[in-house]
């Protein structure tokens, strides 16, 4: 759902209600919560003529996030070390999985994006997360972000066991097993050409002994890596 356009700062009532559920306390500033939520493919401009747009915010956000969530795991696992909790910080700030964490909590219904773009389908769920994060940082201070994130987020939408025990590195388990079974492992990964998106998209390939065992597609080289990892991997299981 794409709410109507906003100018000379008003805030659209419906939108003010909906945040205030989804975040859980009252803004002081919605305009900012606006801006978090709105994707630069709409290029709006505020009265002074300023672009509005998530990106600065969400440049915050994930500082803030990364931190919240860093002092949330220290304290909840005393006796683990710095690779346990560095591995789980990464699964719970991965891209996809914000991404899907901005779907649980509804965030799709207040974003604000031209459908005619295609950027629009870069990760646009986990991005305004983060810019809405930094919202609530700028607006309400660290302790209201900090409540957001565990009490919203983590508490309500994120099972920490299951990632826990979810190996999702599939490019590492690729090489290991390359390495295991004396198998020469290449990934050839090219920046896809398209004359219909302004989107940078790459495509890796992975080569198993000068033979291609997958295919993925991302949006950033390490992601169309992962993907190409994770079907070679399944494709390798199946023979």
């Amino acid at each position: 759902m794409l709410l109507k356009s906003f100018r000379n700062n008003k805030v659209n009532p419906e939108f003010k209600q909906t945040l205030i559920s989804i975040i859980g306390f009252k803004p002081k500033n919605a305009i900012l919560y606006q801006s978090a939520l709105t994707h630069k493919s709409v290029k709006e401009v505020d009265s002074y003529g300023i672009s509005i747009n998530n990106e600065r915010l969400e440049f915050l956000g994930d500082s803030v996030i990364d931190t919240v969530i860093a002092d949330f795991l220290f304290n909840k696992y005393p006796k683990e070390d710095e690779g346990f909790l560095t591995n789980l910080r990464s699964k719970i700030v991965k891209r996809t999985h914000l991404d899907k964490l901005g779907k649980s909590i509804n965030l799709d219904i207040l974003i604000k994006a031209s459908a005619r773009n295609s950027s629009v389908t870069s990760h646009i769920l986990g991005n305004a997360l983060e810019a809405l994060v930094g919202a609530i940082y700028l607006d309400r201070g660290y302790k209201y972000a900090s409540y957001f994130i565990i009490e919203i987020l983590l508490k309500k939408h994120v099972n920490l066991q299951e990632l826990k025990d979810t190996e999702d590195n599939f490019k590492s388990l690729l090489i290991e097993f390359a390495q295991h079974n004396r198998i020469t492992l290449d990934f050839k990964t090219e920046i896809l050409k398209s004359e219909n998106s302004s989107v940078k998209k790459f495509e890796s390939i992975v080569i198993f002994d000068g033979e291609e065992k997958g295919r993925g597609i991302g949006f950033s080289k390490k992601e169309a890596e992962q993907k190409a990892s994770q079907i070679s991997l399944k494709n390798i299981q199946n023979n």
